[in-house]
């Protein structure tokens, strides 16, 4: 439901239930992700604190990136009934939950008491702010809306341990309203970009203005009116195909493709031929790179051709003397000699068969990551790569005849990836010792390996944007990590049982930390030995993931 509802253009989601959890790793992961996906994409989400009055958690209101919204009476004053607890004292608010008026599903109408009603009230208020952004700016932040909500709520009269309840405040529809027109009519207004002076021995066309995107700086009311669309140009990979690449490091790459820009209703498809930005763009001189406030992505998949249109899939068929360019290895061979012809080609990065993503390069080392797909590929066709990694920004979405409309990943080439799960576990597992016990314990670690492996790829697939699911997958790709958790409970002949992601409550400044923790039982003493815990932390603030501190463990009962 979260996802149709984005899909359907929805900016702000209202809701008005949830179930009592524990800790965060009992929240469902799909749940998890499709919230991660919510807060990746700017879309608002609001949930109910929940009802049990206790110092306790609901989900998804516990969930990172979500409003919680608790309960007050008229005189705000938190209700008895109402939750509360560390995940909302920060970032939850309170609400008018008692005593209100609203329609009956009979007929008339009828008093309703509970934290769901308090969270529709939140929802309209962020709903308010929303359509006046629209209205201003024709861009909707949501994370901007909760922070003015949160900052311009009433706080706590009283002092002390019973602040918890009142969660970070009351709302104030007022104060945010006013907040939020002092900001937008405070932002001074900032002339239309030129465009960058042409790279040597690159063809050049004189570049349509460039109207910045809303969310960076506004432009006058009435160019908003006359141009609500923002348009800009693809990466120079993406500009008409040469023979000579640029000096500037761009590749021969993608014909430029039509990008919806519009997060809110449906609008048909500018031609292929024009490039309409979703988020931020940075004018470079090797063409627009992403500003480096787009959703990042880990995704773990394979890879897989697409083509332009019907038309150019036709025309690179004659000039490859009639072979059919679905023949992906006589494609690939077409390729090397004739690497302009790629700009009728869409690189597809697919999950379990499904197209996720268009892998579209481009900066500076737009040609290395061109090349590097084309490698990964080729080892795909010789067997010698089942899985890629491809990490990167999600920076827009472009509508393709055979596939419908697919975000685009504007791929990091430091962490490109490819290779088959034997050839990882051999890699962390090294040579069989000579010793029968090691032997054993070797050949249980692998089983091990292969099995967590196995695990992430099938049971735990994402689409890689979230951070939980940026950390879940990092963390196969680097089993080096988690051989060494495998290894030490194969030789305590331990199963493993579950695998988490939660956040971590202590990290360094400026980072993102999430705990990797996998749980081991005993199969053959399932109630007389403890479970065992290994934990190893990823910090997934950048691009590319990386490890923090050495793996921890230790038993529960």
């Amino acid at each position: 439901a979260l996802d149709r509802a984005v899909e359907l253009g929805a900016r702000v989601i209202n809701i008005s239930g949830g179930e009592r959890i524990a800790s965060r790793q009992a929240i469902h992961p799909q749940l998890a992700s499709a919230v991660d996906r919510c807060v990746a994409q700017g879309v608002l989400v609001i949930a109910a604190a929940g009802n049990d009055g206790c110092d306790c958690q609901q989900a998804p209101a516990a969930l990172p990136g979500v409003l919680p919204v608790g309960a007050e009476d008229a005189h705000g004053r938190p209700v008895a009934f109402s939750n509360w607890g560390a995940p909302y004292r920060q970032r939850g608010l309170l609400a008018r939950g008692l005593d209100l008026v609203g329609a009956a599903a009979a007929g008339g109408t009828a008093r309703r008491d509970g934290t769901s009603f308090a969270t529709a009230l939140v929802s309209g208020t962020a709903a308010l702010l929303a359509s006046y952004l629209v209205q201003r700016e024709a861009a909707v932040d949501g994370d901007r809306v909760r922070r003015i909500l949160i900052e311009t709520a009433r706080p706590c009269p009283e002092a002390g341990s019973a602040c918890d309840r009142f969660l970070a405040g009351s709302l104030d529809v007022e104060a945010a309203f006013e907040r939020l027109r002092s900001e937008v009519e405070s932002r001074p207004v900032l002339a239309v970009a030129e465009a960058p002076p042409p790279a040597p021995n690159t063809p050049h066309e004189p570049m349509e203005e460039v109207a910045m995107n809303p969310r960076q700086e506004p432009l006058q009311d009435a160019a908003q009116e006359a141009a609500p669309e923002t348009h800009s140009s693809l990466p120079a990979a993406a500009q008409a195909p040469d023979e000579t690449p640029s000096e500037a490091g761009a590749s021969p790459g993608i014909e430029p493709l039509a990008v919806d820009s519009d997060p809110i209703g449906e609008r048909t498809a500018p031609p292929l031929s024009t490039a309409v930005l979703e988020s931020d763009t940075v004018t470079t001189g090797t063409g627009v790179a992403p500003a480096g406030a787009e959703p990042l992505a880990y995704v773990v998949g394979h890879l897989d051709i697409g083509f332009v249109s019907p038309a150019r899939r036709d025309s690179l068929e004659q000039s490859m003397g009639g072979v059919s360019p679905n023949d992906l290895r006589q494609l690939l061979a077409h390729l090397d000699k004739a690497p302009w012809e790629a700009e009728a080609v869409v690189w597809l990065l697919c999950i379990e068969g499904a197209p996720i993503y268009v892998v579209h390069p481009g900066g500076a080392f737009a040609e290395q990551s061109y090349g590097r797909l084309r490698a990964m590929l080729q080892e795909q066709i010789d067997g010698k790569a089942e899985r890629v990694a491809v990490p990167g920004r999600v920076y827009g979405s472009v509508q393709l005849p055979d596939y419908g409309t697919l975000p685009l990943l504007w791929p990091d080439p430091r962490g490109l990836a490819a290779w088959t799960t034997q050839a990882l576990v051999d890699a962390v597992a090294g040579p069989v010792p000579k010793g029968k016990k090691d032997a054993e314990d070797h050949e249980h670690a692998v089983a091990g390996v292969r099995n967590f492996l196995e695990r992430v790829y099938y049971e735990l697939r994402n689409p890689g944007t979230g951070p939980h699911d940026r950390s879940l997958n990092f963390a196969a790709t680097n089993a080096f990590q988690a051989y060494d958790v495998l290894q030490d409970a194969a030789r305590a002949k331990l199963e493993l049982d579950t695998i988490e992601a939660e956040p971590s409550p202590v990290a360094r400044p400026g980072s993102d930390t999430w705990d990797v923790k996998l749980v081991f039982f005993d199969p053959k003493h399932r109630l007389e030995t403890a479970r065992r815990i290994y934990r190893f932390t990823v910090d997934v603030s950048d691009v590319i993931p990386v490890t923090v501190g050495p793996v921890r463990s230790w038993a529960i009962y």
